[in-house]
């Protein structure tokens, strides 16, 4: 007889594989003996033991003891899964993917990532705030993945960052905050790749 294994043991063997994230949907196909009430009783029982938490509809992200006290991963831990979720592609960008190049010394109070249309509304849990900015076309040339604790993210690279931060300068406060940045992200960005990709990645183009 196959023995039955608790959805909360079941949650610590995702994560004991290096896996931070699941869906409601992967959960029921792994676990057919449970009814889907129980399952549900189940995961509400692991939310307000802070051992999990959903930041959307059927995916659930896995807290490990490290982060228990945060009561949630940083987003580029779980973004890669999250969109892929959604179907959506993605990347980090604004003033996000420039703390991510080095070059925004102050903590976001959001974090931000370009999205395709439609508009997807803000995610807050915990404290913590990811604001969608919604754009056609997604210039792939410039999208880089950076390696995370969980696996990979998208992120802009540094000319991608400056010409979105100058695009989207209201929504990350103001001009003098963007020229601060893109100052300091101009050393990573060379005359040539400026010449080369502008027209391309330019707003409308």
């Amino acid at each position: 007889m196959k023995e039955v294994i608790k959805i909360s043991d079941w949650i610590n063997q995702q994560l004991a594989k290096g896996k931070y994230t699941f869906t409601l949907a992967y959960l029921q196909a792994n676990k057919p003996e449970k009814s889907d009430v129980s399952i549900k009783l189940a995961l509400k029982r692991l939310v307000d033991k802070n051992k999990i938490i959903s930041v959307n509809k059927g995916f659930y992200i896995i807290i490990p003891p490290a982060y228990s006290n945060m009561g949630l991963l940083p987003p580029t831990m779980f973004m890669d899964d999250l969109m892929e979720y959604l179907g959506r592609p993605y990347y980090i960008s604004l003033i996000s993917a420039a703390a991510l190049h080095g070059a925004a010394h102050q903590q976001p109070q959001a974090n931000f990532v370009c999205t395709s249309l439609p508009s997807m509304r803000t995610t807050t849990k915990k404290g913590m705030r990811i604001k969608y900015v919604s754009k056609r076309g997604f210039p792939e040339s410039h999208i880089i993945q950076k390696k995370t604790e969980s696996g990979y993210v998208n992120l802009s690279d540094p000319l991608l960052t400056c010409l979105d931060m100058i695009s989207y300068f209201k929504t990350v406060g103001g001009f003098n905050r963007v020229a601060t940045i893109i100052n300091e992200l101009s050393e990573e960005i060379s005359t040539d790749e400026i010449k080369s990709s502008i027209l391309q990645l330019a707003p409308g183009a």
